[in-house]
């Protein structure tokens, strides 16, 4: 492979030695070396890269890698921060494309004492407080650094992380991003490379603005399915207004969050976005187990869940298609 477009990154345990030394301040602003920015005819994609001194997040909820932050296409932008101002110690503090593994239950939590370590997939080794129930909200402490390969192209980037750890735990875990002519593809792969059987879930919080725009009117919301009858008064009591499979809003009041159950397929896991005369759709080639929302001002979160079960020896993949389009008409 040409050495030209490829870029190798490793985090260190000595780099988050550092990085505690520094607290919140590294770089005044992000820094150019935490940053890879993607570009095809159409396309700018930034993604920031995982760092343990300098990088945009830091924290042990989300994983790592390839967080996308924006996303320009034909003079529109996608994307935005959910939390400001920015602290990237703090668990929600992240931008755009944030995926998580085990939202409420990470592997080997439960078996864990308070001061043992259990694994955060994405981040590292992270040691049990005196609670007894896990929450991504906590601040926990981080054990160990799980190191990152990554590759970049011109036109895609790869994140690789190789995971055997004491107590039978060990995973390789591939994330990557390429662009398209008018699409962002993000391809998962999990393989199971310990004794231990992985049982988890995935997610993307999936934070989403156009053109920077406050969420709220103006904003059209079309799902492939018609929502669910329990989650309706509590979406106009937000302010939505559900037209079948469509839901606008009037404005939004207040953190809208709801659920859908389903049963899901993989054609129903897809989701569009349009405000200012522009369009994102999330699509997906897997079947959801439930269909989380999200909205605030912020960002409009559509979250569906994948479930996860591997054997030793066994891998999963999956991806997510996110597709752009604008109103070209004058």
């Amino acid at each position: 492979m040409n050495s030209a477009f490829m870029k190798y990154y490793r985090i260190t345990f000595i780099g988050f030695l550092f990085a505690i030394l520094l607290g919140v301040a590294g770089c005044a602003s992000v820094c150019p070396d935490t940053v890879a920015v993607l570009r095809n005819n159409d396309l700018s994609v930034h993604v920031y890269l995982p760092d343990a001194v300098n990088g945009y997040y830091r924290s042990t909820r989300f994983d790592w890698s390839g967080m996308v932050s924006q996303v320009e296409y034909k003079g529109h932008t996608f994307f935005e921060e959910l939390k400001k101002p920015h602290n990237p110690l703090v668990h929600d503090h992240a931008p755009g494309l944030a995926s998580e593994f085990g939202m409420n239950l990470p592997l080997g939590f439960n078996e864990a004492k308070p001061g043992e370590t259990f694994i955060k997939i994405g981040v590292g080794q992270l040691i049990k407080t005196e609670k007894e129930e896990y929450s991504f909200g906590t601040p926990f402490r981080i054990s160990k650094i799980f190191p990152w390969e990554i590759r970049q192209e011109k036109d895609s980037i790869s994140f690789q992380q190789k995971v055997q750890e004491e107590g039978g735990w060990g995973y390789e875990y591939e994330k990557k991003i390429t662009l398209k002519e008018n699409s962002l593809v993000v391809t998962h792969r999990l393989k199971n490379t310990g004794t231990r059987i992985i049982e988890t879930d995935f997610y993307c919080h999936n934070m989403i603005l156009i053109d920077k725009k406050t969420f709220g009117p103006g904003y059209k919301i079309e799902f492939p399915f018609a929502v669910d009858a329990p989650q309706i008064d509590k979406m106009k009591s937000h302010g939505a207004v559900i037209n079948g499979m469509e839901m606008t809003f009037n404005e939004l009041k207040g953190t809208l969050w709801c659920q859908f159950k389903g049963p899901f397929s993989p054609e129903l896991n897809n989701v569009k976005i349009s405000a200012s005369g522009a369009s994102i759709e999330v699509n997906a080639d897997w079947q959801p187990y439930k269909f989380n929302f999200y909205a605030e001002k912020n960002a409009v979160c559509p979250e569906p869940f994948l479930s996860i079960s591997l054997k030793s020896g066994e891998e999963k993949s999956w991806n997510t298609i996110y597709l752009f389009s604008v109103n070209e008409e004058k």
